[in-house]
C-alpha cells in the first residue's frame, strides 16, 4: 500500500515475507529516517537514535546506548529497581484481593511502567538503607560520556535532553502497552493462562524470530532497548500470574472471549476500555 502522510511519500508494508526480504538483503536502504518539522522541534534537531539521519551521528549516538546505556549488564544491574517498583504493585492487588475489589489493571501497569522507566533513567531512591548506590542512571551515564569527551561528536545539552526524553517517552509507553494487552489475551483465554501459570512456577521460555511481529522494529534500525524491554515485561508479567488468579468483576455480563479488545491510536495502540479485573490470592 501506498499513501503520502502529507509531503511525505509512504510505503505500507504488511506482508511477513515483504519484510524478511527487506530485513535480508535491502537493510540499508530502509535505514535512513525523514526529517519532520515535528520530531526537530521536539527531539532537539532529531538528536536521538529513533529519528536522526542513518549515518555516521546515528551509528556513533546508537553504538554508545547500545554499550553504555542498554548493555544486558546495564540492564541487570536495574533489577533492584524492578523488583521494588513490582513488589509495590503486587502489594497493591494484594490490598484489593483482601478487600475483594476489582482493580484497573491498565492504570496500575501504567503506574508500575512509569516508575521504572522513571527511576532507570533520571535515578531515584539513590540510598538503600542508608548506603549510597553505586548504579549509574541513565543521567549518570550521559554525564560521564560529556565529561569525558571520549565520542567523536560534542555531546551537548541538548543531545542530552533529546536522549533522555526518547528514553523515558518510549519504554514507558511499550512496556505498560504490551504489559496490558497481554493480560488482556490472558484474562479472556483462562485456558492459557492456567498453562502461562504453569510454565511461569518452572521458570520456563522460549523465544522465536516471526517477522508476523516486529515491535521492536529490525534490522539497523531495531530498538535497541529490547533488552530493557524484555526484562521489565516479563518482571511484571510473571509476579502478577506467579501470586494472583484472574477473572473478570462479577456482574458484568459477559464471558471471558467476549471481553472488549478495542484499540485506541497513540504513540503505541493500546485498549479502548481499560483492563478491569477481579484477583484472587494464589497459594502455592
Amino acid at each position: 500500500m501506498f499513501l503520502n502522510l502529507g509531503q511525505i511519500p509512504t510505503l505500507i508494508v504488511s506482508s511477513p515475507d515483504t519484510v524478511a526480504e527487506i530485513v535480508n538483503n535491502h537493510d540499508v536502504v530502509f535505514s535512513d529516517r525523514p526529517k519532520t518539522t515535528a520530531t526537530d522541534i521536539l527531539f532537539y534537531g532529531n538528536k536521538t537514535v529513533a529519528f536522526s539521519p542513518y549515518g555516521e551521528y546515528w551509528k556513533e549516538t546508537r553504538k554508545e546506548c547500545v554499550v553504555q546505556l542498554l548493555s544486558l549488564k546495564r540492564v541487570q544491574s536495574f533489577e533492584f529497581v524492578r523488583e521494588q517498583e513490582v513488589g509495590n504493585l503486587v502489594d497493591k492487588v494484594r490490598e484489593a484481593c483482601l478487600g475483594g475489589t476489582s482493580v484497573n489493571l491498565s492504570q496500575m501497569l501504567i503506574a508500575a511502567s512509569t516508575n521504572i522507566v522513571s527511576r532507570c533513567v533520571l535515578g531515584q531512591a539513590r540510598k538503600l538503607g542508608g548506603v549510597a548506590s553505586e548504579v549509574e542512571d541513565f543521567v549518570d551515564v550521559l554525564l560521564r560520556l560529556q565529561h569525558d569527551c571520549t565520542l567523536d561528536f560534542e555531546l551537548t545539552q541538548d543531545h542530552l535532553k533529546a536522549i533522555l526524553q526518547v528514553s523515558l517517552f518510549s519504554r514507558i509507553e511499550t512496556t505498560s502497552t504490551v504489559s496490558e494487552w497481554l493480560m488482556a489475551e490472558l484474562v479472556r483465554n483462562p485456558r492459557v493462562t492456567k498453562k502461562a501459570q504453569e510454565e511461569v512456577r518452572r521458570v520456563l521460555g522460549q523465544k522465536e524470530k516471526d517477522f508476523q511481529f516486529v515491535p521492536f522494529g529490525f534490522g539497523r534500525r531495531r530498538c535497541p532497548g529490547l533488552a530493557f524491554g524484555i526484562f521489565s515485561v516479563e518482571h511484571l508479567i510473571a509476579n502478577l500470574l506467579y501470586w494472583f488468579d484472574w477473572k473478570l468483576p462479577n456482574g458484568v455480563g459477559i464471558l471471558p472471549e467476549d471481553l472488549d479488545m478495542c484499540e485506541v491510536y497513540g504513540i503505541t495502540v493500546h485498549k479502548k476500555v481499560p483492563l478491569e479485573v477481579l484477583p484472587t490470592l494464589y497459594s502455592p
